[in-house]
């Protein structure tokens, strides 16, 4: 479903000592292109998915996401919403609109980077596996860039299959 790229896996090869952030960093670090998508391996595109994306990306914008729809085809993720309690709690927001919007911040399940914007950005590595997309997002924003979801590119993102919204694990962390 994809033209004109160059691909490059990660494969930690179920490594104990694996730290998604710091290997997202590694992608960070050597792209030469103008724009890098990381995508994480339970995320399955549809065609015209990498064109919608980049459709959206405008010279206010450094970050783009497309809409999550789970394995049933139901919307699973539409941006992230903030408790306003500054309690640090957030959920997946749903609420789909017509034309591209901009959200707080991110899952980073697949995300559309521009490098000459936001190439500089990097993901912190003092969190192994989750909340550093959290971070990157409003990092994003604190640059000066918007971050945006695509609403008209839709992805099958398995998401869950590591840690589920609202599990006794995901309320600790």
């Amino acid at each position: 479903n994809t033209e004109n790229y160059e691909l490059m896996l990660l494969d930690n090869n179920r490594s104990s000592v694996f730290n998604h952030p710091s290997e997202m960093n590694k992608l960070l670090l050597t792209c030469k292109t103008d724009f890098l998508v990381i995508m994480d391996d339970d995320v399955f595109v549809r065609p015209g998915w990498l064109d919608g994306m980049l459709e959206s990306m405008k010279p206010d914008v450094g970050l783009v996401v497309p809409l999550h729809t789970n394995s049933k085809d139901e919307i699973s993720f539409a941006g992230i919403a903030m408790s306003p309690d500054k309690s640090g709690h957030h959920s997946h927001a749903l609420k789909v609109h017509a034309h591209p919007f901009p959200i707080q911040t991110v899952c980073s399940a697949i995300m559309l980077i521009d490098i000459n914007k936001c190439g500089h950005i990097h993901f912190n590595e003092s969190y192994s596996k989750y909340f550093f997309d959290l971070v990157f997002g409003l990092r994003v924003w604190e640059s000066g860039y918007k971050v945006i979801l695509a609403p008209s590119v839709s992805v099958t993102h398995v998401g869950g299959a590591t840690l589920s919204q609202g599990s006794e694990l995901s309320m600790a962390l």
